[in-house]
């Protein structure tokens, strides 16, 4: 019997997944993904250096979360990198 799938439409790309394997069923954030999440949540515009500020951390641990983050599928930039937000996709 074929393994069952369902296709979604993710960020403008189609992209088929096995029913088990579905993007809701990812791992849970760390403690400080998780309070990055919740704070892009709320305020798509921080900087680095705001997200740094308010968790107490440094610049460099905020750049390692966000790209661990985006390479999850969890967060994507939009616009520039002046101008632009993020935007949580979970």
């Amino acid at each position: 019997m074929p393994t069952p799938i369902q296709i979604r439409v993710h960020d403008d790309r189609l992209c088929i997944y096995n029913a088990g394997a579905l993007p809701q069923d990812r791992p849970a954030l760390g403690d400080k993904a998780g309070r990055i999440v919740a704070l892009l949540r709320d305020e798509p515009g921080l900087t680095l250096a705001a997200l740094a500020e308010r968790l107490n951390t440094s610049v460099y641990s905020i750049r390692h979360h966000l790209d661990r983050l985006r390479e999850a599928g969890r967060i994507q930039r939009v616009g520039s990198r002046r101008a632009g937000a993020w935007r949580v996709l979970d």
